[in-house]
């Protein structure tokens, strides 16, 4: 896994969160 898909996934779910939130 490489850092790029690492910080994708992370942001994803953030937003994910935010937006449920």
């Amino acid at each position: 896994m490489d850092g790029s898909s690492l910080l994708r996934t992370w942001n994803i779910q953030n937003l994910k969160k935010f937006f449920i939130d």
